[in-house]
């Protein structure tokens, strides 16, 4: 029985320790109302409403436990767990449950799943979500372990924890099944895999049989279920047998459930393939909800769960979803009633009416009201971005030939005015990722990784994210635009203030981009940012492009890397050439470099050359399967023995090959720089970092015995080791460094236009020197860099100027 001293809250994270305070209050007989950690304004809000007597956090060292409040006034013996509905209009909403709610629903999983003591999941879900707690509660029962972590299933790190724990289970809602396709993971998956559950929302058909398929060919099972934190978390689950015959169903009720049909008047259902509201009967639903804290101290009062939605039973007794009763929709998973949309406007004295799904809010408002103000007011309101509401005035509204508001005309006239905009509003990232990704159909579900950003278009929109949130959220690169916008809404703009933090790999990109230009254009002993370069080149390919590489779709980035980068320097040569300039058949074929280009103005363009081959050694080896899991299953191991490859193919070769006259310029001698970027950005312990770090200082060691020794496989540079050096240090260590605001901008800017910058130097830098003899160094490093920047902001709004004119110049001809 659970005690009425109070009851603890825990901000939770996925770690050990937050799921031994769970275990701890649980047995300690305190109930325990579990809430995101991170979030203090969630936690304040609930401690002024519930007065929790204890707050527990985990402090990434251990957990730190707090006194609160001195409680509520009293707590239901009964009464275990407070888990949020996620409802964000109004208060704060809880659901009651009770110990015997908790073990009911843990020991019916443990039943249909048939988990065993030997089973290991491994789970990204967090326990303050129903979902992510009963994987925790369900193989706790039974014996089993768990492997928790936050890494999403497209992280390095979660396809080595799969390896290493010989994980037998992974749970996911449909985003995680997403990115395991995205990232190869049917061919990287674990031997040890056999069952793979989801839940939180409906997994699409298609890849419900795929992934059901492959599990059943491998003798696994996929168990697709439904539920809602009403019941404490599972509901129905479909029978892996069933799943490939009959696609989109909810199965059958769980161990100890039932489930009934009921029309509009509580009559039941009972025809088979006919529609009624689901009603849900078991020892795990809810004992009610809670909105203050004196409703803690009730009683259970439900035997029966209305579900609020829709469904439909077979002549098999398996059920079917067909929509929602309730008038609630749920943007970025965030619910919003629909009816307290129009309590809310009332009650400011506008008469509205509201309708919508999870991607729109459509309200139509009659009065002299600006539709602005009140999408402004929704807005602030509900916490959620302004370009997810469609406001419009009218005389009056639409109805039904029953006299009933049509509700469905409404919605339908705002999904075309949002088609037509072509655009989410002022608050949206979809048009920066638009600008960025020109040539794609971007839409508000696409990430970053999901549309196969790379170095060239992260750092304006990781700046412009920045800006924005305030912050870069970690694993930002696979939250959807969705996802980004949704916490735009919550979040204002970056405040002005003197300081502020950039992103090191900004800040290291445009210092050794000026570096090369320096040194290029002057005596100045800057050599060496090239080094940086190429260890920049391998951090970003890991960074973005790692679930391409172990999905064997590594080709692809190379044919990207076509139009971004080669398209340009063909113009350069081609415009080269037309000036009368001989240029050798090996700088068409892309080998110069291994060659020799010296002596005209192409020379330092042998950088775009070795990039290119780099990026073929990287598609050969990602074209063989067993390198391919390899990487997948240990990418830190992967990464330690590309590097070792490529350590013994520099250091041998130059002894067998005389390459002194190339300077470091081939692709055995900077692939190694390559590889050790690639392994930076998978080293995730201590211990890891550490041995890079060592590799990187023996590297910058080898660089400066160059100098007094005739050491072949290295070319000897004032600044090589220590361009090194620095740059180990930020991509290991340091993920933000503190700068003047100022200097940010500059540093964001120059780092965005690095390629523009490194294409034009030399061209700008040949021809100041012959137009003006004895102009200063830095006159011209200035202008280099400035042309350079120019160009790449300059002509892409010149282009799209052009282009808009050409549009409304055509659209008014046929007009």
């Amino acid at each position: 029985m659970v005690g009425t001293s109070g009851f603890v809250l825990i901000e939770c994270r996925n770690t050990i320790a937050i799921v031994t305070a769970i275990i701890g209050a649980w047995r300690a007989g305190l109930p325990v109302l579990l809430t995101k950690a991170d979030d203090a304004v969630a936690s304040k809000r609930l401690i002024e409403s519930y007065h929790p007597a204890w707050l527990v956090s985990d402090s990434g060292t251990g957990v730190v436990l707090s006194r609160a409040t001195e409680g509520p006034a009293d707590v239901h013996p009964e009464l275990a767990l407070l888990l949020s509905t996620s409802g964000s209009t109004g208060a704060t909403k809880l659901v009651r449950l009770s110990a015997r709610n908790v073990d009911a629903n843990a020991r019916s999983i443990v039943e249909y799943l048939a988990i065993q003591s030997t089973d290991r999941a491994i789970t990204s879900l967090p326990p303050h979500y129903s979902y992510g707690l009963s994987v925790l509660n369900s193989h706790l029962a039974a014996g089993a372990a768990l492997v928790l972590t936050d890494a999403s299933a497209i992280d390095p790190e979660f396809r080595r924890l799969c390896e290493v724990a010989t994980v037998t289970s992974i749970a996911g809602v449909p985003y995680t099944y997403e990115l395991l396709e995205r990232s190869g993971f049917m061919e990287w998956a674990p031997a040890s895999l056999q069952t793979m559950t989801q839940a939180g929302g409906r997994l699409p058909a298609d890849t419900a049989a795929r992934f059901g398929a492959w599990m059943a060919a491998r003798g696994g099972r996929l168990f697709v279920m439904y539920g809602q934190t009403e019941a404490t978390a599972r509901m129905a689950f479909v029978d892996p047998d069933v799943l490939l015959t009959k696609p989109g169903i909810i199965g059958r009720p769980i161990p100890g459930g039932s489930f009934s049909l009921v029309d509009d008047d509580g009559k039941p259902v009972t025809q088979p393939d006919c529609e009624g509201e689901l009603v849900y009967r078991g020892p795990n639903v809810m004992m009610g909800y809670a909105e203050r804290a004196v409703d803690l101290a009730r009683g259970s009062e439900l035997t029966e769960l209305r579900t609020g939605d829709l469904a439909m039973v077979d002549a098999d007794g398996d059920y079917r979803l067909v929509g929602r009763k309730q008038r609630f929709v749920k943007p970025f998973g965030l619910r919003v009633s629909l009816d307290a949309v129009e309590e809310h406007l009332a009650a400011e004295g506008i008469t509205a009416m509201a309708t919508g799904d999870d991607s729109l809010i459509a309200v139509a408002v009659r009065g002299d009201v600006a539709p602005d103000s009140v999408r402004h007011r929704l807005s602030l309101w509900l916490k959620l971005p302004e370009a997810i509401f469609d406001v419009v005035t009218v005389n009056d509204f639409p109805l039904l030939a029953n006299g009933k508001r049509d509700y469905r005309s409404l919605l339908s006239d705002g999904k075309s005015r949002q088609v037509a905009s072509g655009a989410t509003g002022p608050f949206s990232f979809l048009e920066l990722f638009r600008a960025s990704f020109p040539r794609k159909n971007v839409s508000i579900k696409d990430s970053f990784v999901s549309l196969a950003g790379d170095s060239l278009n992260y750092v304006l929109i990781a700046s412009e994210i920045e800006d924005r949130l305030g912050a870069l959220p970690d694993g930002w690169e696979e939250l959807s635009i969705a996802e980004l916008d949704a916490r735009a809404g919550k979040m204002g703009a970056r405040k002005a203030g003197w300081l502020t933090r950039v992103d090191s790999e900004i800040a290291l990109r445009a210092a050794a981009i000026s570096a090369v230009v320096i040194n290029h254009a002057s005596d100045w002993p800057v050599g060496g940012g090239v080094d940086a370069l190429f260890m920049l080149v391998g951090y970003n390919l890991a960074r973005f492009h790692y679930g391409a590489f172990t999905g064997g779709q590594f080709w692809s980035v190379l044919g990207r890397f076509v139009p971004r980068i080669l398209i340009p320097y063909y113009l350069l040569m081609l415009a080269y050439a037309m000036a009368g300039r001989p240029i050798a058949v090996e700088s068409w074929f892309l080998v110069s470099n291994v060659t020799g280009r010296f002596g005209n103005l192409l020379e330092p363009y042998w950088f775009i050359e070795a990039f290119f081959q780099c990026l073929l050694i990287l598609a050969f080896i990602g074209s063989f399967a067993p390198m391919r899991r390899w990487a997948a299953a240990a990418s830190y191991s992967f990464a330690i023995g590309l590097l070792g490859a490529t350590l013994i193919l520099k250091t041998t070769l130059p002894f067998f090959f005389d390459e002194t006259q190339l300077w470091g310029r081939s692709p055995d001698q900077v692939f190694v720089l390559v590889a050790l970027g690639w392994g930076m950005c998978v080293a995730h312990t201590f211990t890891q970092r550490a041995v890079l770090m060592a590799v990187a200082l023996l590297f910058a060691l080898a660089q400066w015995s160059s100098l007094t020794a005739d050491f072949r496989p290295f070319v000897g540079s004032d600044l090589r080791g220590v361009w090194i050096l620095l740059a180990a240090m930020l991509l290991l260590y340091v993920r933000r460094i503190m700068v003047l605001s100022w200097l940010r901008h500059m540093l964001v800017a120059l780092s965005a236009a690095s390629f523009s910058v490194y294409l034009l130097h030399n061209i700008v830098i040949y021809l100041l020197n012959s137009a003006l003899p004895g102009i200063p160094p830095a006159v011209v490093i200035v202008m280099a860099i400035g042309a350079g920047m120019a160009v790449h902001f300059v002509l892409p709004k010149l282009w799209r100027g052009s282009r808009r004119l050409r549009q409304s110049s055509n659209g008014a001809a046929s007009a």
